[in-house]
């Protein structure tokens, strides 16, 4: 897809987060950006089912802390911010 084509969007679906381009790649950066969240959450999910049967300690509260707020960013993401990003 060209730069100036238009997309058309079929009725009930919504628009993409980001197309990529020749000249626009944003889209790459929020697939890494769910990889990332998708790697976190696994290994948090680890780290509880070890930690069940033993105490939750400070590290534990901070992961999930860091983890929520992680997440809560890359979901609160204005797609206009997105679609301005200029990557080369």
């Amino acid at each position: 897809m060209s730069d100036n084509e238009e997309l058309k969007i079929l009725p009930g679906h919504s628009a993409p987060a980001a197309i990529i381009t020749a000249s626009d790649r944003s889209g790459y950066i929020i697939i890494a950006n769910a990889l990332g969240l998708i790697v976190v959450l696994v290994a948090f999910g680890l780290r509880i089912h070890m930690r069940i049967r033993n105490r939750f300690g400070s590290d534990d509260v901070a992961l999930a802390v860091s983890t929520v707020g992680i997440a809560q960013r890359l979901t609160s993401v204005d797609r206009r911010d997105v679609l301005s990003l200029n990557v080369r």
